[in-house]
């Protein structure tokens, strides 16, 4: 009978029968219709037809199914009302719908009820065992019931464990996993690659020995991993340090799976096994691999297999990696929350803000218009923390007079907070915005959609007649007006987060390489933060692979420090003197915030 074509209040009331009442509402529940149990009530009702049980029953399953506990709640107490006695059907089902809602203290009352009339069944217990491991702070009353059955006549059986193991898997509790599957074999329960999917899954944290005894036990039972298992297992071991087992366990993936059967999150678990190994080569044919069968890597494995080559100083494979990722149309990034506030009025925002009023007033000598680019403009403002106050107040309240390269910077700091107040530091674009000229104009972009809100809030005391807001992935779109040529000047700031650092540093110097070479006007400047000895050695040889003729590099920071506050400029085409002008103002900031 189907209720969509044909309602039941056209039916011929003398013919409908409680049989066929319970017919409509078990195809209402296998299509999640819940509002057709209203209907048949009412009918039944206005039919002055008695429903027995059964179609009670009916109806609360067909509620549960459609995740609507409340209304299963309500009919169950309507089949007291009707004189009638809710059987363990009725409880179960109700139980059911707490179960799929995950409303485990309604499902744990409901089953003490059941219980007190000595009705409870293995079926009630597991839906109520099933709605608390989906709990996220109460999770453990799951394994309190499941110990409780084990005492009782109730007999946890394979969906009992099932449940256990969900939760076990949802919260990381390896020892936990363990524990069930050791305890499903000795009561002689029937396991499969589900099971173990979730044990294994539970183990991702980094328990790679206990992953690799899962396999081995999968291996004695007879029971062919899927590639969830295999995916687990290879995360396992790469956290755990242990790349080569990884890898080897990949391969052992690659026998026993057909490559329909795999998928990227397999192949992205072991390409950060090849990474972790710094093999670049197996990474390489691991994506090629991917692209020739019907699987389409995406940005996290193109990130790994980017790591992966950086790491091994193949920076040709990494820009041609790069490339490849933009003709496959394969957009690495991710909103990043800007925590600048943080670092806002540091050494490492004087050092870049000042090199930057420097660069702006060298682009202000030439009365050509030019356009000003903000890779990453962030919210434009940032309230100064505690600890930078004193550095800003040092360089503002100072007697001693400064250079005008450095007093341009300090000078646009407190105009910003004359506009403002004192406890805000401007950011670049609020920075750039004070030197721009009537005739230049400004780019800014911001990928958060929160962030981007903020920014235009900050900027609207600016004059914005010729500023352009874009919220959206300035590399992307860069990379995809290249043929363009503009038709001025351009001045572009890059400054990513770098998290991840090789991913942005590759980004930002494939950037670099093509606005160097499509425009021939441009100048770059591209901020990167000194880690440590090797990441900027390796930063060194990267820029002499890349073979530019015009570059600058500034750096600036403070020596005997634990914390990030050494940092470098990378100037592409820099203006004719800033080079000298650069060396007196990190003398000068030296001089000033009494650097080493």
């Amino acid at each position: 009978m189907a209720l969509s074509t044909k309602p039941i209040q056209n039916l011929n009331a003398e013919s409908q029968t409680l049989s066929r009442y319970t017919s409509v509402l078990s195809s209402a529940a296998r299509g999640s219709r819940w509002q057709e149990v209203t209907r048949v009530f009412e009918d039944l009702r206005r039919c002055r037809l008695q429903p027995n049980v059964i179609i009670h029953n009916a109806g609360i399953n067909t509620f549960g199914k459609a995740a609507r506990w409340e209304s299963a709640l309500w009919l169950l107490d309507l089949t007291c009302c009707n004189g009638l006695v809710p059987t363990v059907i009725s409880h179960n089902a109700f139980i059911s719908s707490c179960d799929r809602e995950a409303r485990w203290p309604v499902a744990l009352h409901s089953l003490s009820e059941m219980r007190k009339e000595g009705v409870a069944d293995l079926i009630s217990c597991n839906s109520a065992v099933s709605a608390c491991s989906r709990s996220r702070s109460d999770w453990r009353l799951a394994l309190a019931l499941g110990s409780a059955m084990a005492q009782q006549s109730t007999r946890p059986d394979e969906f009992t464990c099932g449940s256990l193991l969900l939760a076990s898997e949802r919260h990381g509790i390896w020892r936990l996993a363990v524990g069930i599957c050791a305890d499903m074999r000795a009561m002689m329960l029937r396991s499969n690659s589900f099971t173990y999917s979730s044990a294994l899954m539970a183990c991702e944290g980094a328990a790679w020995q206990q992953a690799v005894l899962l396999l081995q036990s999968m291996e004695q039972d007879a029971i062919a991993p899927n590639q969830v298992c295999y995916t687990a297992a290879i995360n396992a071991c790469e956290k755990g340090g242990q790349w080569e087992l990884a890898l080897a366990i990949y391969a052992q993936a690659e026998d026993a799976l057909h490559f329909r059967d795999r998928d990227e999150l397999l192949c992205d678990a072991g390409l950060r096994a090849l990474q972790q190994g710094k093999q670049w080569q197996g990474a390489l044919e691991l994506v090629f691999d991917m692209s020739s069968s019907q699987l389409k890597p995406d940005a996290l494995c193109f990130s790994s297999l980017i790591d992966a080559c950086a790491k091994a100083g193949e920076w040709q494979t990494v820009l041609k990696i790069i490339a490849a990722m933009c003709d496959a149309g394969v957009d690495d990034f991710r909103i990043a929350r800007y925590e600048h506030s943080i670092q806002a009025g540091s050494t490492l925002d004087c050092f870049k803000h000042s090199a930057l009023a420097v660069v702006m007033q060298c682009m202000n000598a030439d009365p050509r218009p030019y356009t000003y680019v903000d890779t990453h403009a962030g919210s434009a403002v940032y309230t100064l923390g505690e600890e930078h106050q004193h550095l800003i107040l040092r360089l503002l309240g100072g007697r001693r007079s400064l250079p005008w390269h450095l007093a341009s910077y300090v000078n646009a700091v407190r105009n910003f907070q004359y506009l403002t107040d004192n406890t805000l530091y401007p950011g670049s674009p609020a920075m750039a915005l004070q030197w721009i000229r009537p005739q230049d104009d400004a780019l800014l972009f911001e990928l958060s959609p929160t962030i981007f809100s903020e920014l235009k809030q900050n900027l609207r005391r600016f004059s914005l007649g010729r500023v352009k807001m874009l919220e959206t992935n300035s590399y992307w779109w860069l990379l995809h007006r290249l043929r363009k040529q503009p038709t001025s000047r351009q001045l572009i700031l890059i400054d990513p987060p770098y998290e991840p650092y090789e991913a942005y540093m590759a980004w930002s110097l494939y950037l670099v390489q093509q606005l160097h070479d499509a425009w021939p006007s441009s100048c770059i400047i591209l901020w990167y933060p000194y880690l440590d000895e090797q990441q900027i050695q390796g930063l060194y040889r990267r820029l002499e692979f890349m073979e530019f003729t015009d570059v600058l590099i500034a750096e600036f920071g403070i020596a005997e420090t634990n914390s990030l506050e050494t940092s470098g400029l990378l100037l592409i085409r820099a203006p004719t003197g800033v080079d000298a002008m650069l060396a007196d103002l990190l003398s000068q900031l030296a001089y000033n915030i009494d650097c080493a």
